[in-house]
């Protein structure tokens, strides 16, 4: 039984990797601040509209004209409190999930001060706490936070002036693969001054149709195994 789990298992990585499918997440609806913003140096250099980074379609907000919103952020809300970015989503069978955000005044760790949650049917759910100078940075070299990993979080665009944009990736665990994705929940805990996140795109990804079955198989597997 312990030898079928893991081919089973091992074909459905190979599926993910050549039959993925990705699912831009639409939250433009809560988007509070445009490229032109006060904070945003050099904000009108700043990419918008669809995009593909790594090879993952992101949905970005914003226009040709600077003033459209562009993107997500607790900047300018109650500055004192932590503020939550909740999405709601209907998702079959999320794999990785990859994210676009950055901060102001970005804190090194050891301290989390964003956490992003995932939520799935049949209860299933897992939160990530994202570490500024490892998952998160400034999207502006200067004083804050510089450095990411250059794994789970690389560098997608620079505009070579001290502006960049990064990308995280969110490997889900396999309880979510037979289940559909509900909701997205970013917390933001920071302040004025004090790590506030830009959030700029998500994106979902999910087996391509051939990939369906297997990794469904797989996910019985795993819940067999921890059984």
């Amino acid at each position: 039984m312990k030898r079928c789990g893991c081919v089973i298992l091992g074909v459905c990585g190979f599926a993910a990797g050549s039959l993925a499918q990705y699912v831009p997440v639409d939250f433009s609806s809560q988007f509070n601040m445009s490229r032109n913003h006060v904070y945003l140096a050099n904000g009108g250099m700043m990419p918008y509209g669809n995009q593909v980074f790594n090879g993952v379609p992101m949905a970005m907000g914003g226009s040709a004209d600077i003033d459209t919103p562009w993107a997500w952020t607790g900047l300018g809300l109650s500055q004192e409190v932590s503020q939550i970015l909740h999405i709601d989503t209907n998702i079959v069978g999320a794999r990785n999930v990859f994210s676009m955000i950055s901060t102001f005044w970005g804190q090194p760790g050891p301290n989390s001060y964003l956490s992003v949650t995932f939520n799935a049917t049949g209860g299933v759910t897992q939160t990530f706490n994202l570490i500024g100078d490892v998952d998160i940075r400034d999207y502006n070299n200067w004083v804050w936070t510089n450095t990411i990993n250059g794994t789970t979080t690389t560098q997608v665009w620079t505009n070579d002036l001290g502006q960049r944009l990064d990308m995280q990736k969110f490997e889900l665990d396999s309880a979510f693969w037979g289940q559909t994705l509900t909701s997205i929940e970013i917390v933001d805990s920071g302040g004025f001054e004090f790590q506030r996140a830009i959030v700029q795109a998500i994106t979902v990804e999910v087996p391509g149709p051939a990939g369906v079955g297997v990794f469904a198989a797989a996910g019985l597997v795993a819940m067999r195994r921890r059984r």
